[in-house]
């Protein structure tokens, strides 16, 4: 906590730490866009390891679709953050 405020990564690790053991309820009630960002994570290793084995730069469609995750996720764990600062 900063200045008495939760920061916006607030409940991320545990957020993981339960993505990993395989508990997504538990993991989005710890923090929303901390799960949808480690399961971003999975996915773009899976993309990242096709473009290793292929030898292939992947298409300008999943390149956007990966830009407009990122964006994505970040917009909504400024949103979920207000949320929580609003509700604790």
């Amino acid at each position: 906590m900063l200045f008495g405020l939760r920061c916006p990564a607030c409940g991320m690790t545990t957020s993981w730490s339960w993505l990993t053991r395989g508990d997504l309820v538990a993991s989005a009630s710890a923090n929303l866009s901390g799960m949808l960002l480690g399961l971003f994570v999975v996915l773009l290793l899976v993309l990242g390891l096709r473009l290793v084995w292929y030898g292939r730069s992947l298409s300008r469609r999943v390149n956007w679709w990966v830009g407009f995750g990122v964006v994505f996720i970040g917009v909504l764990s400024v949103a979920e953050w207000l949320v929580r600062l609003q509700f604790d």
